[in-house]
C-alpha cells in the first residue's frame, strides 16, 4: 500500500465520520473536485450537496459503519452499513419512523487528492422491506 492510497483511505473514511456521522455537507466543497460526479446521483457538487440534505431529511440519524476498504492506484472501494431511523420521505416512502440497517459500497476515483467519480450501489430492496414499502421475500 502507498502513502497515496493511505490517503485516499483516509479521506472516504474522513468523509463518512466527518461528514455522514455528523450530519455535514459542507465538507463536500472540501473533499471533492470542482468537476465532481456520482454517477447516477448528482452531476456535480451542489446537486451532491442537495442529494446528501434530502438523505438527512430523511433520515436525519444516518450512521455509516465502514466495514472494509481497498486502495489501488487512483481508486478506492469502500463496503458499508447505514443505520438510521426513517423519519421523512424517502425515494417516493413516507416517514414511517422504522430503524433502517442498509449495506452499500461506493467505489471512488481520486484526483489531486481529492474524490473526482464516485460509483456507488445499497441494497434498496432490503431498506423499502424494512421501511415496509415492499413484502418481505419469503
Amino acid at each position: 500500500m502507498t502513502d497515496v492510497e493511505n490517503r485516499h483511505k483516509a479521506l472516504a473514511r474522513y468523509i463518512f465520520e466527518e461528514g455522514w456521522n455528523k450530519q455535514n455537507p459542507d465538507i463536500v466543497d472540501e473533499v471533492f473536485t470542482h468537476d465532481f460526479v456520482y454517477h447516477g446521483v448528482a452531476n456535480n457538487r451542489d446537486e451532491f450537496k442537495q442529494f446528501w440534505k434530502v438523505v438527512l431529511a430523511a433520515i436525519p440519524d444516518i450512521h455509516f459503519t465502514v466495514e472494509d476498504q481497498i486502495a489501488e492506484g487512483d481508486m478506492t472501494v469502500h463496503r458499508w452499513v447505514f443505520t438510521g431511523t426513517h423519519l421523512g420521505e424517502w425515494m417516493g416512502v413516507p416517514a414511517t419512523g422504522k430503524k433502517i440497517v442498509v449495506p452499500g459500497m461506493d467505489i471512488a476515483r481520486f484526483k489531486d487528492g481529492k474524490i473526482a467519480e464516485n460509483w456507488g450501489i445499497f441494497d434498496a430492496v432490503s431498506m423499502f422491506q424494512q421501511m415496509g414499502a415492499y413484502p418481505p421475500m419469503e
